[in-house]
């Protein structure tokens, strides 16, 4: 059984990418944060409390962005419309294997 270990990394200007372990090889996965999600969020006024008092993002969303993982789709579009911004605003592809 093949246990696959997944961490985030912080590369250049706060852009978070999640990788993972597979034989000794570093995976990127294929789509990764522009920028700090919640630190734009608190920079708008929407702080984590308020976003949980408020059920404008669940629990398991906040989580996930704190730890640099995508979230689902309707949690983007919350966002997107937090922030007034698109999704390709706030998120990019990336393929890459090293």
């Amino acid at each position: 059984m093949n246990n696959i270990v997944y961490n985030a990394k912080v590369l250049e200007n706060d852009l978070r990418i999640m990788y993972n372990l597979r034989n000794n090889r570093e995976v990127i996965k294929m789509f990764v944060y522009k920028f700090d999600i919640l630190k734009t969020l608190k920079e708008s006024g929407y702080n984590t409390t308020r976003l949980r008092k408020e059920k404008l993002l669940g629990e398991n969303a906040i989580q996930s962005i704190r730890r640099g993982e995508m979230v689902g789709i309707i949690a983007l579009e919350k966002i997107c419309a937090l922030l007034d911004m698109q999704p390709g605003n706030i998120i990019k592809y990336v393929e890459d294997e090293k």
